[in-house]
């Protein structure tokens, strides 16, 4: 109990004290200004921070302690329209809008997409809004509709009896293979919000996209691959000076809602999750963090303050050992995250990485001689160097794999998303909430852009594997499956962003071509991506 206080004396302080008022914006995951912002920081501008949680707020004193970069004009923008409110009260200023178009040709193929399902043949979003503000209270409306042709293609028969058509093939997950057998529309609160800002701290209801770890293609903990949740929040607005760094911390609780196309005998499910970060001021340009998330079943008699506290709860497993539950099987999965980001002062490099669990130790010994156990990982880098006229060339790596490592050969191990009680899974109507590689997935990635004034130009290559966990299982119960049946996809296609006046115009297109799709042998597809959106950003 006198540690708690103690900590709680030290907490206090630092969340409600330290921290100026001054005016600023969060900038949408999505948004081509966030990640731009953090190649900046390792183009010379100086950290913002950790970088480990988003939304992440635009600062307009660090915009104008930047040097001159190529996008200077556009970030002024964005500088001026915080500190241009209007006089009086009330603050009103649009949140721009967004209009895409995607087309797959052969099937789904798309992730890190919001509420967007990108099936077979054509599919749109349309989102925008407007943003009120009151004193210390801001009120964000910015709904999201999307539309999907979701054209037909072949699926893969489910290997479990008695799952719904259109279910994943390969476990028992709320995660579809097509959104039914017609066209799809959804309307959702898109990036909505109402919070306070106040002495350093936010805290509010939110329907808003989250992006935790340092992970650029890839987040394993939280992502903007599923639609935005209804969920409360609390924490700090910004880096806090605590004397030897800067002090971050984000804490969640929020319901999840299952696809029209999963039958669970219990739907009702609950997210809880909290981030905290330092970045000391030795060695300059570290961030260390850490990420905790858990989500079960609402009880039957609705919400519960245990429920909301489990991010706080003890790590190891045998906690939960009885002479009943000698395994100390719990009925809530949870994904513990560690971070690491090095933005190296003056090189034009960074170095990140996310190590996660997806199951609790059951002690710290198990944890000390099997630290790979249900582990997942993620490492980055990425380089930017100036070219004449002021242009940056950028270019990152980044590896992720969520595969079961070889402590399977002697111990149960669980698939990442996956739960044997919340049969849903890590899910948010019908989509991943983790990392877009998915279950027992991996992915590589080399994305290289130019930077200029008129935009960027880019090529992105990337290989993914689907799913080796289901392949091994599929492996050892059928003759027709062997070595050379894993299901990978290898993808390469330019992108492009140019600015014209208000809008800013952004395209891709990805060919990728998928060797044993299924796991069968020789069943090799073609798919061609092509996107195109158009963004409105309002001076």
């Amino acid at each position: 109990m006198e540690a708690v206080i103690r900590l709680t004396t030290w907490i206090v302080p630092v969340l409600f004290g330290l921290a100026s008022s001054a005016a600023g914006q969060s900038l949408p995951v999505a948004d081509p200004l966030t990640d731009y912002l953090r190649i900046l920081e390792i183009s010379g501008g100086g950290a913002r921070g950790s970088g480990f949680a988003h939304p992440a707020e635009l600062s307009p004193s660090w915009v104008d302690a930047l040097g001159p970069h190529p996008w200077s004009e556009r970030l002024e923008r964005e500088r001026a329209a915080v500190e241009s409110d209007p006089e009086g009260p009330v603050r009103i200023r649009p949140t721009g809008a967004r209009l895409r178009a995607v087309v797959n040709t052969g099937h789904p193929f798309g992730f890190n997409d919001d509420a967007m399902w990108q099936g077979r043949g054509l599919s749109l979003g349309l989102d925008g809004g407007v943003e009120v503000g009151w004193k210390a209270l801001t009120g964000r409306f910015h709904p999201a509709l999307t539309w999907a042709q979701n054209s037909d293609f072949t699926v893969a028969p489910a290997a479990w009896p008695d799952l719904p058509d259109f279910v994943y093939a390969w476990r028992v997950i709320d995660l579809p293979q097509r959104l039914g057998d017609a066209s799809y529309t959804a309307v959702s609160l898109g990036d909505s919000e109402l919070r306070a800002d106040m002495s350093g701290v936010s805290f509010g209801v939110s329907n808003r996209s989250r992006w935790w770890g340092p992970g650029i293609r890839n987040a394993i903990l939280l992502s903007d691959n599923a639609p935005g949740f209804g969920h409360a929040f609390f924490g700090t607005r910004r880096p806090v000076d605590v004397g030897v760094g800067t002090f971050e911390a984000f804490y969640l609780y929020g319901g999840l809602e299952q696809s029209d196309w999963f039958k669970g005998e219990r739907d009702r499910r609950f997210l809880t999750g909290l981030l905290v970060a330092i970045s000391p001021d030795w060695p300059s340009g570290l961030s260390l963090g850490l990420g905790r998330i858990l989500y079960g079943f609402v009880p039957g008699s609705g919400h519960a303050l245990s429920d909301a506290l489990l991010p706080f709860q003890g790590l190891r497993k045998n906690r939960f050992g009885t002479p009943e539950n000698p395994l100390g099987d719990d009925e809530e999965e949870q994904l513990l995250a560690l971070f690491m980001r090095w933005v190296h002062p003056g090189s034009g490099f960074e170095v990140y990485t996310e190590w996660s669990r997806t199951d609790h130790a059951w002690d710290f010994r198990d944890f000390v001689l099997e630290p790979e156990h249900s582990a997942g990982r993620t490492l980055g880098l990425r380089h930017s160097t100036g070219l004449a006229d002021g242009r940056l060339l950028v270019i990152g790596m980044e590896i992720t794999d969520l595969a079961k490592s070889t402590t399977s050969r002697v111990r149960e191990a669980p698939t990442y998303y996956e739960h044997w009680v919340v049969t849903q899974g890590y899910t948010h109507r019908g989509q991943l909430l983790g990392a877009s590689v998915g279950p027992g997935g991996s992915a590589q990635s080399i994305v290289a852009d130019l930077y200029a004034s008129w935009g960027r130009a880019g090529l992105v290559l990337e290989r993914r594997v689907h799913d080796n966990d289901a392949f091994y299982h599929q492996a050892a119960s059928r003759e027709d499956i062997d070595w050379c049946c894993h299901d990978a996809s290898f993808s390469i296609g330019p992108r492009m962003l140019l600015f014209r006046g208000d809008f800013e115009l952004e395209g891709q297109s990805m060919l990728t071509r998928e060797l044993n799709r299924y796991f069968v042998r020789g069943n090799d597809v073609w798919n061609l991506n092509l996107s195109l959106s158009a963004r409105w950003r309002p001076r």
